[in-house]
């Protein structure tokens, strides 16, 4: 099978989990690690990515796989894999169970991408968010590689080597992959006017943004600024915002639930069932070998607007081994901890 037929792989499930979530998803890939430095404190999270504008109002739902510090941490794509079976009520408490759904909607579209790169060693994080998805790490020759497989057009744009056949859209650097494909979304451009629809658009729109020639949302919206800041940066991590509020009683719009037949759906936002109109949640979890390490934070329209402590307590983490809630202001963080209900496979 060449590459070709990969993008077309991706660009189907990029669809399905935009669209609909995800349906028997495999996820994994190579456990093949080489010697690198440490991941920088500063490094990229999809809140780098994001651009100023995108559908739905100003509503923004992203994530990011850290693959770098999952190496760094000794953690593999199995424990990931095997998640959702190994927390005890998992899909009843959203702290431990939006992980997981948000993990393995950015892992079913770097799993059909996987072969252009060899294994996953060679990508360091995938950012997923509606104008599709990036990649970064080390793509040293994967330009020239793509130019030989007969992509129906190719240009150069902001530094990066673009090509499209049909729907589907890839741009490229030496540690930058960018891909769209056809699915239904709208990016504004920064004036705020027309919409940037088509997968060349929202390409050349992640391309813009690495250039800093397109605003990212967080510059524009002080709140997603100040949200996606409040917890550390670990190996999965999500933030959902909508300045209208409701965000709690929407699905995201990049999937609803993770759906296998032998198991309850992974709770989506929907599943926080608070009162309070929130505006923003933020995830952001580490999977290690004993456990699933986790943190939400909501931010509310207003502090007099915030839910009841207890109340945030039942909803959120009350089914970990170690619970803690900070409530500052409008921004409510909760932390939990889940060890696995039976002992999982050594990560080294």
């Amino acid at each position: 099978m060449d590459r070709r037929v990969f993008l077309q792989t991706a660009g189907a499930t990029l669809a399905a989990t935009t669209v609909a979530g995800c349906s028997g998803v495999t996820v994994g890939g190579s456990s093949e690690e080489t010697e690198r430095p440490p991941p920088a404190a500063d490094r990229n999270t999809y809140a780098s990515w994001v651009p100023a504008g995108t559908h739905s109002g100003n509503r923004v739902t992203a994530m990011t796989v850290d693959f770098e510090l999952m190496r760094a941490e000794g953690g593999n794509q199995a424990i990931v894999r095997s998640s959702p079976d190994r927390i005890e009520d998992a899909p009843s408490d959203p702290l431990a169970g939006l992980p997981f759904s948000y993990a393995v909607l950015t892992y079913a579209i770097v799993d059909a991408l996987v072969p252009l790169f060899d294994s996953y060693d060679r990508i360091d994080r995938a950012h997923r968010f509606e104008a599709g998805l990036v990649l970064e790490g080390s793509f040293d020759g994967l330009a020239e590689e793509l130019a030989s497989d007969n992509f129906e057009d190719s240009w150069t744009y902001g530094g990066f080597s673009m090509f499209s056949r049909g729907p589907l859209v890839v741009g490229t650097t030496a540690d930058t992959f960018v891909f769209a494909d056809s699915v239904e979304t709208r990016l504004t451009d920064r004036e705020g006017g027309a919409f940037r629809n088509t997968p060349t658009d929202r390409v050349e729109a992640m391309a813009d943004v690495s250039n800093g020639d397109e605003q990212r949302f967080r510059e524009v919206s002080p709140g997603f600024d100040a949200l996606v800041d409040r917890l550390p940066k670990r190996t999965v991590m999500s933030g959902s915002f909508d300045a209208r509020g409701g965000l709690l009683g929407t699905e995201s719009p990049v999937g609803s639930y993770y759906r296998n037949p032998n198991r309850d759906p992974i709770p989506d936002l929907k599943a926080i069932s608070l009162d309070g109109p929130v505006v923003g949640v933020a995830t952001s979890s580490r999977f290690r070998s004993d456990g699933l390490e986790s943190g939400i934070a909501l931010q509310y329209e207003d502090e007099g607007s915030v839910d009841d402590e207890a109340d945030i307590r039942a909803v959120l983490g009350s089914t970990a081994a170690e619970q803690s809630v900070e409530m500052d202001g409008r921004t409510v963080v909760v932390e939990g901890s889940f060890p696995w209900i039976r002992p999982t496979e050594s990560s080294e």
